[in-house]
């Protein structure tokens, strides 16, 4: 069973995946723990699928502490897409990875073209993100053309997972995003156009400040996934997807591609 993908940015027409003509096969990798971030705010209320703010802002809760940094710092990610601070041990290194991915990035037309295929390789099922929430006429919805984008040094994140939220934010709703379950075997593919010139885009962003645009050198795609140890619960509305809890973020791995060499304006 094939899951297909059609992504879009900036726009760039929807299209379905296809066979990458050049591609790179990398191992998931286990991110439990972000030194420089927090566990969920006590309290903090869930994301439902009923009329609700938009999750991508922040909005504390009456009383809730302010936010004191201008641009408080989100999830550090290295070279490989995972949380900084991760020992070899953490990792599960000695285990076979569950996950697959074969990713290419071409020029065409004037932007970047970004395929990936995420295969199932283990023996039992996985959930993978593969939707993120978004908000639509008032209600909170999966979106399968969203992904978040965050530029790090002179690398530029490609990325679908279940965000950390940073120290210093009480936000007011939780943005949790929507999984598929993966049956052994299973693949995913995908494909997202690129423009050379973007916007950064990812969860508990203050906007008070308007970062630099810097140019980056070098693409990573990653999503974050659930094994066993987590059960997810399936969506309401959409009964073929699945959520988990804010505090399951401990337990989300990650599979990554090689960096691709790009050049990009990241604003």
């Amino acid at each position: 069973m094939v899951l297909l993908a059609g992504l879009t940015l900036v726009g760039c027409d929807e299209k379905t995946a296809s066979e990458s003509k050049s591609t790179k096969s990398v191992a998931g990798q286990r991110d439990p723990a972000l030194p420089q971030s927090s566990a969920a705010p006590s309290g903090g209320a869930e994301r439902s699928e009923s009329s609700a703010p938009s999750p991508a802002r922040s909005t504390p809760r009456q009383g809730a502490p302010r936010v004191v940094d201008p641009e408080p710092e989100p999830e550090r990610l290295d070279q490989r897409g995972r949380m900084s601070g991760i020992t070899d041990a953490l990792q599960g290194a000695s285990r076979p990875a569950p996950l697959e991915m074969k990713t290419s990035l071409e020029p065409q037309g004037g932007k970047w073209v970004a395929r990936w295929k995420i295969r199932n390789q283990s023996e039992e099922p996985v959930y993978l993100v593969a939707q993120l929430p978004t908000v639509k006429n008032g209600r909170i919805v999966p979106q399968p053309h969203k992904v978040y984008l965050r530029a790090q040094e002179d690398t530029l994140h490609l990325t679908k997972r279940l965000w950390r939220i940073p120290r210093g934010i009480d936000p007011f709703i939780q943005e949790l995003p929507y999984l598929v379950r993966m049956v052994p075997g299973q693949v995913y593919e995908g494909v997202l156009g690129v423009p050379s010139s973007l916007k950064a885009s990812y969860p508990y962003r203050s906007e008070r400040s308007a970062p630099a645009a810097k140019i980056v050198s070098k693409l990573v795609i990653s999503f974050g996934y659930f094994t066993g140890e987590v059960q997810p619960q399936a969506s309401k509305s959409h009964p073929d997807l699945f959520t988990v809890p804010y505090g399951a973020i401990e337990s989300q791995s990650y599979v990554t591609s090689e960096p691709h060499a790009v050049r990009l304006v990241v604003r």
